[in-house]
């Protein structure tokens, strides 16, 4: 079994740093370079957006059956006006605490 988790370990680390190795010295058009840069952007919204509309493993929009949409809306308010990370997390993990602690 460690052998096996080795194994694994071994390839994880292959697959990230292999490309990077070889893209190293690859020249990039300033068009594929810029485009690239929004892949965090795009990866990070499909999870949010996934963890938020689906309730039950359904797409769910109803606010008092789904119980991250408020506290969903509420971090994109403060976001908004505070333009604060520390701001918009306290008070999206605050509100999904308030609707688990009232709500479940």
């Amino acid at each position: 079994m460690t052998l096996f988790i080795i194994i694994l370990g071994l390839t994880c680390t292959a697959l990230r740093v292999i490309p990077g190795l070889v893209m190293r010295n690859a020249n990039i058009s300033p068009l594929v370079y810029r485009t690239m840069s929004f892949l965090p952007v795009i990866i990070f919204t499909a999870m949010i957006c996934t963890d938020v509309f689906f309730w039950d493993g359904q797409f769910n929009l109803k606010l008092l059956e789904n119980l991250k949409l408020i506290p969903a809306l509420i971090s994109i308010v403060v976001a908004y006006y505070f333009k604060d990370i520390i701001k918009t997390i306290i008070a999206g993990v605050g509100s999904m605490a308030l609707m688990y602690m009232f709500f479940m």
